[in-house]
């Protein structure tokens, strides 16, 4: 059985629905298959006198398991065009395909229809970088199948080579399933009930068979105009290659009886050298315990010593680094005051916060605030912030707000902030001062109780 993956273009493949396509002559069953496999009837089948019931391609995409394709056979020659159209399209449908070709068995034998099915479908798919396919062999009795199973009857090996033969691709993986008597012509319509329930082993199989990613352009028509050409060369090739596996199949059993004897003088070699590699093995394995446990004490040590000089160093680093930051905040609230005060001393007498806002002075506003954080709110009649945001000063606006001054602080007619940045509609940062402050929770005056 082949593992599971996406021969092709695996990367491209991983993201696409998984297709089950199911191609067969009429009365194979893979339309109950198909049913038995999504758990419910959606595609018809049963009886059919003279053709199938599938006449087109039927696609049903069930969600959580995947897209399910049916296809009618090419066995009837009034509908064979047709039908080589559907399956074509059945091909191109871009995804990541798992393909089944359901036969069965005549008297135990491969009938060529369902041969000439096979090699011209494959044929279609020849362009299409590994391309796989698996064979379900519908409708047998046990004891066929027990037959197909057994190796020494060779008659597996037979059933291999005449569905191999002639084909560019063999199949990769087949399937022996047993005829259940409750399904035999048996007629299923969508909507019914389903009276049965695929085999364990069977959905195993179908879930592990090799899947293959198709891009349509790869695909070319299935050529139904080959059909009865081939459907003549296969009857004359099985005939003549069941006679030539019957003697290929009395060489085999003596080379089998050979490799037989070849097999039990290596049996007893091998019982020999397990006997010599576990003793080697044994003491190899008391070695390394050894060196493992010398290694680990020296490791533990080593982490030991190496774990405490890391601690000393970050303790030293940590110290030093808090006593250069601590200085570093020293030097620079020195150098803040320093620059505060000069900037205050070149003031004209009398200026205040909010002389220093309504002439935008950013670098003067800021050393009063150093200075005296209460005078952020200090007003004679207005605050620094309603006169910077009267004047649209931009960067003092977003300072006060900053340094929380009161938002919504009212002058003596009422008006707060953002009354004066909609009541004076000049200054080239007018819009941004209004959005920044109703950002920041600002309110007109008749807002604010």
């Amino acid at each position: 059985m082949a593992s599971n993956g996406y021969a092709g273009t695996p990367s491209k493949a991983a993201s696409e629905k998984p297709c089950i396509l199911m191609v067969g002559n009429p009365g194979a069953g893979k339309s109950t298959l198909l049913n038995c496999l999504i758990g419910e009837v959606r595609f018809r089948s049963g009886f059919s006198v003279g053709g199938g019931l599938t006449y087109e391609l039927q696609k049903e995409d069930i969600p959580g398991k995947g897209v399910f394709l049916d296809t009618p056979g090419l066995t009837d020659v009034v509908m064979r065009k047709q039908a080589a159209k559907a399956i074509s399209e059945a091909l191109r449908q871009n995804g990541v395909y798992r393909i089944f070709f359901v036969i069965t068995l005549d008297s135990g034998r491969v009938r060529p229809q369902d041969k000439v099915t096979i090699k011209l479908v494959t044929d279609a798919c020849q362009a299409v970088p590994g391309f796989v396919y698996s064979i379900i062999i519908n409708q047998l009795s046990k004891r066929a199948i027990q037959t197909f199973q057994d190796v020494g009857s060779g008659n597996g090996a037979k059933l291999r080579a005449c569905l191999s033969e002639g084909v560019l691709v063999p199949a990769d993986s087949l399937y022996f399933l047993e005829s259940r008597e409750e399904l035999v012509d048996r007629d299923m319509k969508p909507g019914e009930s389903l009276v049965c329930r695929i085999p364990e082993e069977l959905q195993h199989f179908i879930n592990n068979a090799p899947a293959v990613w198709i891009q349509k352009e790869k695909v070319t028509d299935v050529v139904s105009s080959e059909y009865e050409k081939l459907e003549m060369q296969y009857q004359e090739r099985f005939s003549k290659l069941e006679h030539d596996l019957e003697a290929a199949h009395r060489i085999n059993e003596e080379a089998n009886r050979k490799l037989a004897e070849t097999k039990d003088k290596m049996e007893k070699i091998r019982a020999e050298n397990v006997k010599v590699v576990q003793g080697l093995r044994d003491t190899m394995k008391e070695n390394q315990a050894q060196h493992e446990k010398e290694l680990n004490n020296l490791r533990q040590d080593h982490q030991q010593k190496f774990q405490s000089l890391q601690n000393q160093m970050h303790e030293a680093t940590r110290n030093r680094d808090a006593r250069v930051k601590a200085l570093e905040e020293q030097l620079q609230k020195t150098a803040e005051a320093a620059a505060d005060e000069a900037t205050l001393a070149a003031l004209p007498d009398r200026w205040t916060i909010i002389t220093a806002a309504l002439d935008g002075n950013l670098r003067a506003v800021e050393a009063f605030l150093r200075r005296d954080p209460q005078s952020i709110n200090f007003r004679l009649g207005d605050t620094a912030l309603t006169c910077a945001a009267g004047e649209a000063q931009w960067e003092i606006v977003q300072c006060l707000v900053f340094a929380r001054a009161d938002i919504n602080a009212k002058d003596e007619i009422g008006r707060t902030p953002l009354d004066q940045a909609y009541e004076w509609d000049f200054g080239e940062h007018r819009a941004f001062v209004r959005n920044f402050l109703e950002l920041h929770g600002a309110k007109r005056g008749r807002d604010v109780s």
